[in-house]
């Protein structure tokens, strides 16, 4: 028992780079360690602290006991030095003994023949030679480390190595070790009263650490070790301690710890993991573009593990990941970063130097980890601003709009418009106001990745348009088309000339009310009144919704499910009970009316539906009005910039007008993003 034992020579290991980490977790538990050779720390302690270290050592890989010192120049030395050992002393009785050599500049150069030998030694040093050990109990792993010609034998007393907590139940591809996990979080000197960010979380190893560090949480708590089956340490110190460990347990007074990751399936097996290690209410995992990172947070640190192009990714978009780094971080000026990346290129490639870099080995990787804190002077670490001069001209034309529209909701009862169209500083900026919000949306190239430099450029524009047009921050929502994941869209209520509308401000694919129509809208509610009316291609927030207002009964026919729910949800706010609403295409269903007429046919394709009845347009037109009641009247429009011959419009047989210009509303003169069309039916 551990009462009767005397003290014990204890050595941790650890990976290179860590031993620091290791050495001030020996010293907050009350050892005193010093380094013997790279990568192991020695100490003298009593038993119990073979249990006290594999419990809270973070960092450290394994925790050995020294069973003897030698020296050893050839195979005879080494097979005198390990029979010398007093064996029955440290080998319960049927243990399994498996050697474990190390050989590092040594006149003995096979490791499995040193293996061999020291196992040969070992039996004959329990049960003499000639005879067979009796191995039907548990294993006892026995450390044989070679250093030149100085040889330290060892017992393993952790089992599976201390990385192996017991959260993370299936491996993932390019998974940070818990070990040096712990390591980057001892390093950069996180404290608990600190936010901590990591935009790269994969299965969430970082964040967890930190988590159970700044509970206090053992965490080797939960799994089992070797040295649990010694009988001169005693199941009792085991117990013990694992008591004592979880009574040092304190969730209180922590600082946000955010955990991010692009990849759905990573976040899930990160919450998953978080919930095994017991701190899933400490840590907040997000499903998000580390481009997009944003926080309020203040005085904290972004410590994370980029995929290096090596064992995630490609290089390619590795390299492209270290030059977004800069812009990304920018927007948290008062944090301090920790960057564990592939190589040692990243501040070329900035051209920053850091504020402390160490190298370290993610497996076999060699990585460095970069340190950036804010300057004395309170300087953020990284910073980043758009062209002053462009951004003073944008504000200006912005400025200069807002004014233009500002009495549109009294006098015209218009609370959505188009209050920006054009470039700044490369990018294809619109603005529109919906009611109390704004969507400031990049309409560039969805083919083209996008740059975190791009965003911020995007950002500055939103706190612009945010403080000319009197919107708050919080209502301004900013979309770009080659965003890799969609955020959750609230949705609110517009009316537009007493028509009730369901907006989602940040929906990629539109915010659910076309502003170009506004003139539209406002002209087919004027010949649709009491009249009977066939929309073709019914989208909400197009024409339908105003037109079912005032219609005596209206048919509507959707390209999809999608646009089909949302427009009924549109028809049940405004209490149009005299619609019906199904799904079909236009010409299929425009060529299946035989007998029905109509006072009104209203046809408003989208691109996909433009793009395939091109260059059929005039024959779409002519259909419709041949399905008019006399005097009837029949609206086409194609988006602008589809390719078709206008000329044979004139060549249908009814009398056709174009109307684009005047059903431009006045917010998109300069685009005019719509062709229009009208015909009107036969007299007879």
């Amino acid at each position: 028992m551990t009462g009767s034992m005397q003290p014990v020579e204890i050595i941790a290991t650890a990976a290179f780079g860590v031993e620091a980490s290791v050495k001030w977790e020996l010293s907050r538990l009350g050892y005193e360690a010093k380094a013997t050779s790279p990568g192991r720390l020695s100490f003298n302690a009593d038993p119990a602290a073979i249990v006290r270290s594999n419990l809270h050592l973070r960092a450290a890989d394994r925790v050995l006991v020294v069973a003897g010192r030698f020296r050893a120049k050839d195979f005879d030395d080494l097979f005198a030095g390990v029979a010398a050992i007093d064996w029955r002393r440290w080998a319960p009785v049927g243990a399994r003994v498996t050697p474990r050599v190390g050989i590092v500049r040594s006149p003995m150069r096979s490791p499995r023949s040193a293996q061999s030998v020291a196992k040969r030694a070992i039996v004959e040093s329990l049960v003499g030679k000639g005879n067979t050990l009796d191995e039907t109990g548990p294993e006892v792993v026995v450390d044989v480390s070679v250093l030149g010609e100085d040889v330290t034998v060892s017992l393993d007393s952790s089992g599976a190595g201390l990385h192996k907590r017991g959260y993370r139940q299936r491996a993932q591809a390019g998974q940070l070790k818990e070990t040096l996990a712990a390591a980057l979080v001892m390093i950069c000197r996180w404290r608990r009263d600190q936010p901590l960010i990591d935009p790269f979380c994969g299965s969430g190893t970082i964040p967890i650490e930190a988590a159970l560090l700044a509970s206090n949480r053992a965490p080797g708590i939960g799994r089992a070790f070797a040295a649990e089956h010694w009988p001169w340490i005693g199941d009792s110190v085991w117990e013990q301690e694992r008591c004592r460990a979880s009574e040092l347990v304190d969730d209180s007074g922590g600082a946000p710890i955010i955990a991010s990751d692009i990849n759905p399936q990573a976040v899930g097996l990160a919450r998953q993991c978080a919930e095994n290690a017991g701190v899933a209410h400490l840590v907040r995992f997000d499903l998000g573009d580390y481009r997009e990172l944003e926080t309020e947070l203040a005085n904290g640190w972004v410590i994370t593990n980029p995929p290096y192009g090596v064992r995630v990714g490609e290089e390619k978009e590795a390299n492209r990941i270290q030059k977004d780094l800069p812009a990304v971080l920018s927007r948290l000026p008062s944090f301090s970063h920790g960057l564990l990346l592939g190589g040692s290129d990243f501040e070329p490639i900035i051209g920053k130097s850091a504020t402390r870099k160490r190298k370290l080995y993610n497996a076999r990787i060699q990585c460095t980890l970069y340190q950036f804190a804010p300057s004395p002077d309170d300087s953020p670490a990284f910073s980043a601003s758009a062209n002053g001069h462009a951004m003073d001209q944008f504000r200006a034309a912005l400025t200069k709009r807002a004014r233009h529209f500002r009495k549109w909701p009294n006098q015209h009862g218009i609370h959505a418009f188009r209050a920006f169209d054009g470039d700044v500083l490369g990018l294809r900026i619109s603005i529109d106001r919906l009611g109390e919000s704004l969507r400031v949306e990049d309409k560039g190239d969805p083919g083209k990745t996008y740059s975190a430099d791009k965003l911020n450029i995007l950002r500055e524009i939103s706190g612009i348009a945010s403080e000319v047009m009197g919107i708050s921050p919080e209502s301004v929502q900013r979309v770009h088309r080659s965003a890799s994941s969609q955020r959750a869209s609230d949705q609110i209520e517009l009316v537009e000339r007493g028509v009730y509308y369901e907006v989602r401000p940040a929906e990629m694919s539109g915010a659910g009310l076309e502003l170009s129509l506004r003139e539209l809208r406002a002209w087919v509610a004027r010949r649709a009144k009491d009249a009977r009316v066939l929309d073709l291609c019914a989208r909400p927030g197009h024409a339908s919704e105003c037109t079912a207002a005032v219609a005596s009964n209206m048919t509507a026919y959707c390209p999809d499910d999608l646009a089909q729910a949302r427009l009924r949800r549109n028809l049940k706010i405004n209490q149009a009970a005299n619609t019906e609403v199904g799904v079909g295409d236009a010409v299929d269903v425009i060529d299946q009316i035989d007998d029905e007429r109509f006072d009104l046919i209203v046809c408003v394709l989208g691109s996909d539906e433009a793009s395939r009845v091109t260059p059929a347009f005039a024959d779409l037109l002519q259909s419709c009005a041949e399905v008019l009641s006399p005097g009837g009247t029949a609206l086409l429009a194609v988006p602008a910039g589809i390719a078709f011959d206008e000329g044979s419009m004139g060549e249908i047989g009814f009398p056709v007008k174009e109307l684009t210009k005047s059903l431009t509303p006045d917010d998109f003169k300069n685009a005019m993003p719509w062709c229009i069309w009208a015909c009107r039916g036969s007299l007879d």
